[in-house]
């Protein structure tokens, strides 16, 4: 019969002194998930570019009445700091802190390569922290997978919205984004 191999979990701030040490790397792409460092995907030009064409588009449609983040971590517990690609928060002064999951309206996954750990690790992060909405767009299906209502770990509804379909955040009732906008 196989033991389970034990596992340590990380802190945010271990996650802080690794870095600070340099047993992490600067330019190291890691993220904290659970108490666990996971290497992020390298940004490829077509995930970069969709990132930038959101980013500008909500811009344009609200303004600075939200904090808009790209590509910035979140803070969702002791153990849990991602780094969405996209993050709509409450105006607040950040200079402090990050966002934590009560200051965050929406987060956005751009998956090209990251597919299977965005439906699985980063929504699990984000319902426990019980972020109203995650959003992947998801270039390899083309489509929008929008997720709504969390309940611990897990988001109770799912909707895909096709490039011919328009979505708002339950939040964010102003800004109307089509499918075709952000698959870009």
């Amino acid at each position: 019969m196989a033991t389970p191999i034990p596992r340590r979990k990380f802190t945010v701030e271990q996650y802080y002194q690794m870095a600070a040490t340099g047993i992490l790397a600067p330019d190291e792409r890691v993220e904290l998930i659970e108490g666990e460092i996971i290497e992020m995907s390298p940004i490829g030009p077509r995930h970069a570019h969709c990132v930038d064409q959101i980013t500008e588009l909500i811009r344009e449609k609200l303004g600075r009445t939200i904090y808009l983040r790209a590509q910035n971590p979140i803070r969702l517990s002791n153990y849990t700091e991602p780094e969405p690609d996209i993050t709509l928060a409450k105006r607040a002064d950040y200079s402090t802190r990050h966002p934590v999951g009560d200051d965050v309206f929406l987060t956005i996954e751009v998956s090209d390569s990251t597919l299977e750990k965005d439906r699985t690790l980063k929504q699990k992060a984000y319902a426990n922290a019980n972020i109203p909405e995650f959003w992947i767009v998801n270039l390899p299906e083309d489509v929008v997978e929008v997720y709504r209502c969390p309940v611990g770990d897990v988001y109770q509804e799912r909707k895909l919205v096709s490039r011919a379909e328009s979505i708002s955040p339950q939040l964010l009732p102003n800004l109307v984004l089509s499918g075709e906008e952000l698959l870009g």
